[in-house]
Parts: C-alpha cells; sequence; structure tokens
C-alpha cells in the first residue's frame, strides 16, 4: 500500500516553521528589547529600562511598554519615560533588510520622573554634562551695579573735612591767643618799666654811688621804647593779617565746594549690569540647563552616517536607476506626553519625521515638531541636518501666551523687584552650525506691575521709601517688560548675555535719584559749612574788638609810664648830677 503522507519529510519542516513562528513572535521581541536597552545605554549612559514588549515578523510591527530612561545628571530621575511605544515597518523595505518604520507611536512621554532605584551604569565614566554642575559664564556681570551701589553709599556716609571749617575754627583759636601775647607783652612792659622807675628814684637819692647806673638810665629808656613800638606795630598789623586769614578762608571755602561736588559726582550706573543684577540668577539655571540639553542631544544626535560606514569589508554596487537607501528609517512617529512648565501641568503631542542613522544616504533633515494643549499654547519646531559636510541644528520655540508667576529679582536687601504675576509671549531662536552656537530668547511681559524694594538709605542721606516712590514711578512708565537672551560662543566654550528694559529703567531712575539726592547733599554740606565759618568768624570779630581795647589799654600804661620817665630823665635830674656837687677846691676850705 502507497503512503500518502511523507511524514519523514513534512514532519520536520512543520516543526521549523512553527519554530520560526513561534521566533518571530516571541524570539524577536526579546532580540528587539535586548538590541534597544544596549544601544540606548551606550548612548546615554545611564540604565535604560523596558517592562515588557512584543513583536512580530511576520506582521512586521512590534511594542514596547514601560519605558524608561535614566539621567545620568541624576541617576535617581528619570530623563524620559513612556507608557508605550509601537512601531509599523515597512514589509516591503524588510525584504530587501531594511529596518524601515513607516508609523509609530510614542505615548505617555513624561520627563524628569523619580526613580526608586539608582539608573547609574556599573563602572560608567560620566561625562561633563551628565555630571551635572555645567555652567554658562555671563558676558555681562552684576559685579559694575554691586560696586556702584557700595560706592554711592561710600561717598554719601564719607566724613568730608571741610578745610574752610577747619581755618576758621583755627582762626578762632589763634588770634585771640595773639592778642592776648601783646597784652602780655604791654603787661610785661609796665612792669619793668614801673620796677625801673623804682630803681631810678632809689638811685637819685645817692647819685654818687649809682653815677654808673644813672649814666644808662637814658639807653634802658631807649630799649623800651623801642619794644613799645613794637607792641604798637605788631598790633597795628594784625589787622591786615586777620584780612589775609579770613580771605584764606574764602579761598579754601571754594576749594571745599569743588571737593565736595567731585566726592558726590557719581557716575551713571551700567544699564546692562543692573539688567544682570535683576534676572541673572532668574535666566541662568534655565540657560545652563538649555545649553546642556542642546550639549547632550548633539553627542546623541546621528552623524552624517554614509553608505557602508562601519562595514569591514564590502562595497554596495547600485544598478542604474536605483537609489541609495538608509538602513534604518523613521519616517512618522508620533510623540504625546506631558511636563510641567513654569509650576504648571503641560501636555504636548506631535510628530518625529525622517530620523535615520545615515541622514546623508537619506539626503533630508530630521525634523520634530511639538504642540501643546491648554492655557499655554506652545509650538516647538527643531531641526537636525546632516546631509552636509558641517552638521546644523536649528530650535524654535514659540509661545504666545504663558502665564508667568510671581518673580522676585534682584537682592532686596539691597536693591530688588517684585514682579506680579502677568502673561508673557516667549520665543527661542537658536542654531548650532558646525560647533558654533547663536541664538537669542525673548520674554515679553504686558501689563506688568513692578514692586520696588531698595534698602540703601545712603547713611540716611534720604529714606528708603522715598527711593522706592522714585524707582516705582519711574517702572510704571514701562508697564511693558521685555527680556532677552543671545547666546553666542561655542559648544565647548558658549557665553550668554541678558538684557531687560527693567535694565534700564532701574538705572534711569537710580541716576536720577542720585544725581538729586548729590545736589542736596552737597548743597546741605556747603550751607553748614558757610554756617559754621559765618559763624566761627562773627564770633572771633567780636572777641577781635574786646582783645583790641584791652591790648590798647595794656599799652596805654607803660606809654604813660614811660614818657613820665623820660621827662624826668630830660629835666636834668641825670644830668645836673655834676651841678649839684659843691666845687673840687671848696671841699678844702
Amino acid at each position: 500500500m502507497m503512503r500518502i503522507f511523507r511524514w519523514g519529510y513534512i514532519v520536520p519542516r512543520v516543526v521549523l516553521l512553527l519554530l520560526l513562528a513561534l521566533f518571530s513572535e516571541y524570539g524577536a521581541a526579546y532580540a528587539l528589547r535586548l538590541a534597544a536597552v544596549q544601544s540606548g545605554q551606550a548612548a546615554v549612559g545611564a540604565k535604560v529600562e523596558i517592562a515588557g514588549g512584543s513583536a512580530s515578523l511576520l506582521r512586521t510591527n512590534a511594542e514596547f511598554t514601560g519605558i524608561a530612561v535614566a539621567d545620568p545628571r541624576d541617576p535617581m530621575t528619570n530623563l524620559i519615560e513612556a507608557e508605550r511605544l509601537t512601531l509599523d515597518f515597512d514589509s516591503a523595505a524588510a525584504l530587501r533588510k531594511k529596518a524601515w518604520v513607516s508609523e509609530g507611536e510614542l505615548a505617555g512621554l513624561r520627563f524628569g520622573t523619580p526613580r526608586e532605584t539608582s539608573g547609574a551604569l556599573p563602572e560608567s565614566e560620566q561625562d561633563e554634562d551628565a555630571a551635572g554642575g555645567f555652567a554658562l559664564p555671563n558676558l555681562i556681570t552684576a559685579e559694575a551695579t554691586e560696586q556702584w551701589l557700595s560706592g554711592v553709599q561710600d561717598r554719601f556716609t564719607a566724613d568730608m573735612q571741610l578745610e574752610s571749617v577747619r581755618l576758621a575754627k583755627e582762626l578762632r583759636q589763634k588770634w585771640p591767643v595773639e592778642y592776648s601775647s601783646l597784652e602780655q607783652r604791654a603787661k610785661q612792659l609796665q612792669t619793668e618799666i614801673k620796677s625801673f622807675t623804682a630803681k631810678v628814684k632809689e638811685a637819685r637819692s645817692n647819685p654818687l654811688r649809682n653815677v654808673e647806673f644813672l649814666q644808662g638810665v637814658p639807653k634802658e629808656i631807649t630799649r623800651f621804647k623801642a619794644e613799645l613800638a613794637e607792641i604798637k606795630q605788631r598790633l597795628a598789623m594784625l589787622p591786615a593779617q586777620v584780612k589775609a586769614d579770613r580771605e584764606a578762608v574764602a579761598v579754601a571755602r571754594q576749594h571745599d565746594e569743588a571737593m565736595i561736588r567731585e566726592k558726590l559726582n557719581v557716575k551713571n550706573i551700567d544699564a546692562e549690569s543692573v539688567s544682570t543684577y535683576l534676572l541673572g540668577d532668574q535666566i541662568a539655571g534655565p540657560v545652563s540647563e538649555l545649553v546642556a540639553w542642546l550639549r547632550w542631544a548633539r553627542k546623541l544626535a546621528p552623524t552624517s552616517g554614509d553608505a557602508g560606514e562601519g562595514r569591514s569589508r564590502g562595497v554596495d554596487v547600485l544598478l542604474p536607476g536605483v537609489k541609495q537607501t538608509p538602513d534604518l528609517l523613521v519616517r512618522s512617529l508620533k510623540v504625546s506626553g506631558a511636563t510641567r512648565l513654569a509650576g504648571r501641568p503641560l501636555e504636548f503631542s506631535g510628530v518625529l519625521s525622517d530620523f535615520t542613522t545615515q541622514p546623508r544616504v537619506l539626503g533630508e533633515p530630521m525634523r520634530l515638531c511639538l504642540t501643546t494643549s491648554g492655557a499655554a499654547p506652545i509650538e516647538v519646531r527643531a531641526k537636525l541636518n546632516r546631509c552636509g559636510d558641517v552638521p546644523t541644528d536649528e530650535l524654535v520655540i514659540d509661545c504666545p501666551a504663558m502665564a508667568i508667576p510671581r518673580l522676585a529679582l534682584g537682592d532686596a536687601e539691597k536693591l530688588g523687584l517684585t514682579v506680579d504675576p502677568s502673561t508673557a509671549a516667549l520665543s527661542v531662536s537658536l542654531q548650532i552650525t558646525g560647533e558654533e552656537l547663536a541664538g537669542d530668547m525673548q520674554l515679553v511681559q504686558q501689563n506688568v506691575r513692578v514692586t520696588p524694594h531698595l534698602k540703601a538709605s545712603f547713611g540716611g542721606v534720604i529714606q528708603d521709601s522715598q527711593l522706592e516712590e522714585s524707582l516705582a514711578k519711574q517702572l510704571a512708565q514701562t508697564p511693558r517688560m521685555v527680556t532677552t537672551v543671545t547666546l553666542s560662543g561655542n559648544l565647548d566654550d558658549p557665553k550668554w548675555k541678558v538684557w531687560s528694559t527693567a535694565g534700564p529703567a532701574v538705572a534711569e531712575a537710580m541716576d536720577n535719584a542720585v544725581r538729586g539726592l548729590a545736589a542736596s547733599q552737597a548743597s546741605k554740606l556747603m550751607d553748614e559749612g558757610k554756617q559754621t565759618v559765618a559763624a566761627e568768624l562773627q564770633q572771633l570779630t567780636g572777641e577781635l574788638d574786646q582783645l583790641n581795647n584791652k591790648v590798647a589799654a595794656a599799652i596805654g600804661a607803660p606809654a604813660e609810664s614811660l614818657q613820665a620817665l623820660a621827662g624826668a630823665a630830660a629835666g636834668g635830674t641825670l644830668n645836673g648830677i655834676g651841678s649839684r656837687l659843691a666845687p673840687m677846691g671848696s671841699l678844702f676850705k
């Protein structure tokens, strides 16, 4: 009897087909999952976890669930987390050994979610960005504003010694001493004349014994006269010297006024530095984080990927009319998820198109377009072009209306601003050509209410409330607040600069306030100095009149005594001593 079925031939092949079917349903999923984890970890530098997945070679599709990619900068946080990734492969491309995803969807995408276990890879080396601590240097620092504030405070609190006041006080002490000295000299001369007169009287009572003394009387009288004349001459010269000293005080006053104006002449504050002082701390973190993301994403982005790259041997020969195509291509991948912006939840969706590991072969840039829904509509457009010799990346973000919470700018203990909640328009435009970074970020806030806080009273020259009121009036004139951040440099050495309309407004208000304070303080100091000098000189004038009278009276006494002494000498009392004596011969009669 003939056998209809050759079971020895059929059964092995059926088993092989079953095994292939099982592998296509289960083994392919495991292989894809393992490949995805390994390649992801190599690219990110942190753990990549996939909770589950399925794939079918027959249906040419795959699905992964529970995807978590750890943040290499923070191992206890996920860089991204997704609920589901589905991929539909192109069957025709698969027959040509090409992995082309015609459609796909990445759903439930979230950023920065916490992890229960560390996502750090064992014995992995983190680069500079992954390790955190990446900070951009600001081209315009706040140091100039801080120095300006402290410098103004020092100028207004400095102890200004006025030369005119010092001279006036010196004159107030000098001239009474000078007049007292003359008075003492006159009195001393009077005492000497009286004493000498007494001696003369005593000598006249016994002229024979005091001949020599009496002969020296005229010379002594001449000395007394000379000293008295010197005192009178000195007294006569004092008014002219006092006048010269008063003129010196007037000259010193002019120098004092120039010195006061110079010391209170404060240069205008730098508006760009004020912008950094107010907004630098608020902006530095987000800007540094954005650039760190760009640097990190640039490293993960595919290179040019020429055909045959990485092969050890072999050359692809294309027939005429056949176009070269990439081995891996994602034509369209829908992306959806949720994130937070300014502390508020935000849902987004979009499409990633033309992703490939061989962009030069494809000849098209990779594009990502995301939009958000809700109260803050945001559109994000990114283009990564690796088709030429120089890689070029572009990022554009537009948000016509977003809610900005209350902001505290600057330093409330020195100079600060409180900005009430407002609505703003945000636009970001960045371009990376090769390694060169260029672009700007602009935030426009409408109907802004700003409350200034100022703790610099400038040594009590003016109350804080007065300065704050002046600042508030100036800031109220510009209710539209525009903030611009400019990025430059390259990815290895990026730099940024912030500018805001708040900077010039605050700078102008501070300049006006300080100029007014300086003029007022200068006038006050000069008036106080003038009053002090006038009081000192007026008191000196009154004292000099009294002192002059006292010195004149003191001079009068020795003058009279000296006149009497001189009269007695001229009357023959001293020269007639010889005529009073008996003739020499009569003594022996």
